[in-house]
């Protein structure tokens, strides 16, 4: 049945976009790891737990496991605030969340943002840019977006331009990309 078709298809899409999420792990520890020599604070969004599940003991080994700090799903909403006040408070450099973090926080110590996988839907992506881009924030916005090449994620990624065109046309708005 068509139906049939259409969920083995994206049961399919959403196996490869996992695996090109996990398949980038290791260039974003090492990027993280980079960017931190410049002394800067980092947001790093992800979509997968397995990405953050993977990343995590590589980001204790290279920057030490106490300069960074997440939020997801499990954890709860006192907890959630702690950890990001010690993010802003600069207790940690690196902040690590899921969609979890994408909404109700405020994130501007940082100037500088990784999105380490692509989100399906533009305006969740724009809500977590969101979270440094604030009335308080001081500094200029840099959003950084790691592509696997020859993945899923090139898919992803034009998807996710054309929605966006689509969008600000029916807005009428300047296609700045």
């Amino acid at each position: 049945t068509p139906d049939a078709v259409i969920s083995d298809a994206l049961v399919k899409m959403g196996h490869a976009w996992r695996l090109a999420g996990e398949a980038k792990v290791p260039a974003a520890a090492q990027w993280i790891t980079d960017f931190l020599e410049s002394g800067e604070p980092l947001v790093v969004f992800y979509e997968h737990k397995n990405v953050k599940n993977q990343l995590a003991p590589l980001l204790d080994k290279a920057i030490g496991a106490d300069r960074w700090t997440f939020i997801d799903g499990s954890v709860n909403a006192q907890e959630k605030f702690r950890r990001v006040e010690a993010f802003q408070n600069g207790e940690v450099d690196v902040i690590l969340s899921s969609k979890a973090g994408r909404e109700g926080i405020d994130l501007v110590r940082a100037t500088n943002l990784l999105f380490v996988e692509y989100w399906w839907v533009p305006a969740q992506m724009e809500q977590a840019e969101d979270r440094i881009h604030r009335a308080t924030q001081k500094g200029q916005v840099t959003i950084y977006y790691l592509l696997g090449l020859d993945t899923f994620d090139e898919h992803v990624d034009a998807l996710i331009q054309g929605k966006k065109q689509i969008i600000r046309q029916v807005m009428g708005e300047e296609l700045a990309d």
